[in-house]
């Protein structure tokens, strides 16, 4: 196998990996053996400590096995002085920031343009799938039912050009 990606992600993607099932498995599990997955802190309380979602039934066990770590986001650069986000979403871009050898994944497209203005190059969930099958490991075919199954949250045209991608 292929050596891991290392991966910051957002809390929309983790729920989307979470929720989206190939062969009746959340693609989260499948997504582990190939990308080490790292959530900020505040990620953590908006996702897994406040919802009692079957999301959370999955990422929960993840986070306190230690297959999903948590990080502190750093508290600079001050994002929101410019940008009307969420702490959440200028974490998550923070964190990627100190962490440029991992790819941050953001699904949120105004959270995606202030992440790049940031000189932050994130990716999108469906563009992460890409990447797995093209250079970490994961079978196309696979990735293919993973997008799919993420299809009802993209436009058709992100969903068909993914699909282009990974024939």
């Amino acid at each position: 196998m292929s050596q891991k990606l290392s991966v910051v992600l957002d809390s929309s993607p983790l729920i989307t990996m979470c929720t989206a099932k190939v062969k009746n498995e959340p693609i989260i599990y499948a997504l582990l053996n190939h990308a080490d997955l790292t959530v900020t802190e505040r990620v953590v309380q908006e996702v897994i400590l406040h919802h009692d979602k079957s999301d959370v039934r999955i990422a929960r066990p993840l986070m306190t096995s230690g297959q999903i770590t948590a990080s502190p986001a750093p508290a600079t650069p001050l994002i929101s002085d410019f940008y009307q986000i969420s702490e959440t979403d200028c974490g998550v871009i923070r964190l990627g920031l100190t962490m440029p050898e991992r790819i941050t994944i953001i699904d949120d497209k105004e959270e995606y343009l202030i992440a790049c203005r940031y000189n932050l190059r994130p990716l999108f969930l469906l563009d992460l799938l890409v990447l797995l099958a093209t250079s970490y490991g994961l079978d196309k075919g696979t990735a293919r039912d993973m997008v799919q199954s993420t299809a009802k949250r993209y436009s058709p045209a992100y969903v068909a050009h993914t699909q282009f991608m990974l024939r």
